[in-house]
């Protein structure tokens, strides 16, 4: 109030766990009295202590008056398989989730992590993922939880829209 925005006019994007954090911040304007946000936008919003607990807890439509989500490495999974399957969550968090390419395996992204453990690329001492130094790390292990900001972006510096299909699930979609 004192710098002369209103509340609801200020838009938060969090990136994973930012996306959850970015919850915390509009449920504690909300307690104190200055309101609810505006927006907040969570790209590929973080899974791992977050998929299916309390609305307190994790990003959901009441921390703002609009809250949107993309969701690009998503799972179900828990323990140690989350570590390997993926760093998303495939569970609604707003008032809008988008899914591009159902969620999970991001066009240019190639091989998980899970996959190049699959595929046996850690066995025999063999370092070709990582051959590349950090890039290649990056290449197997986040390319699909990056790939949220990357859209994010696209759809504010493209003149193309991106098109998008309300649907409750993929079967009802195909």
């Amino acid at each position: 109030r004192e710098a002369g925005i209103r509340i609801e006019e200020v838009h938060v994007v969090g990136h994973s766990l930012g996306a959850q954090t970015s919850s915390y911040i509009g449920s504690a304007l909300k307690d104190m009295g200055v309101g609810k946000l505006g927006r907040i936008t969570g790209l590929d919003p973080s899974g791992y202590y977050f998929e299916f607990t309390d609305p307190r807890v994790r990003l959901d439509p009441e921390d703002a008056l609009f809250v949107d989500a993309i969701h690009t490495d998503g799972v179900h999974a828990s323990g140690a398989m989350r570590l390997v399957a993926g760093f998303g969550t495939l569970q609604p968090m707003g008032h809008v989730d988008f899914y591009p390419n159902s969620g999970a395996r991001m066009p240019g992204c190639g091989l998980t992590l899970q996959g190049a453990f699959g595929k046996g690329m850690f066995g025999n001492g063999i370092r070709s993922p990582f051959s590349r130094g950090s890039d290649g790390l990056t290449r197997f292990t986040v390319c699909n939880h990056l790939k949220a900001y990357e859209y994010f972006i696209e759809s504010i510096n493209s003149p193309c829209s991106f098109l998008a299909h309300q649907c409750s699930n993929w079967f009802e979609f195909v």
